[in-house]
């Protein structure tokens, strides 16, 4: 448990809440919450890290990228051993 509950966890949690928030806010005044841009900002940060952490899984990318490249090998192969 204590290492799920990280400083990106508690992070992600309050964007979360956050949003939950906001839309609520939104139905209960009728009108968009524009005084929330705080929570868009941080948002966009939470992208950003998001894009960090697909620089930290390259070798996940890299086996996905030959899966998707071979695909049409492997299709082929499946189609002559189903004749």
């Amino acid at each position: 448990l204590r290492q799920t509950f990280d400083g990106w966890f508690a992070f992600d949690l309050l964007l979360v809440l956050s949003s939950y928030l906001e839309r609520l806010l939104e139905l209960i005044s009728g009108e968009s919450a524009e005084q929330l841009m705080l929570l868009r900002l941080l948002r966009l940060i939470r992208l950003v890290r998001t894009f960090r952490m697909v620089r930290q899984v390259r070798p996940l990318w890299r086996l996905v990228h030959g899966l998707l490249t071979s695909l049409d090998t492997v299709l082929s192969t499946f189609l002559l051993l189903a004749l």
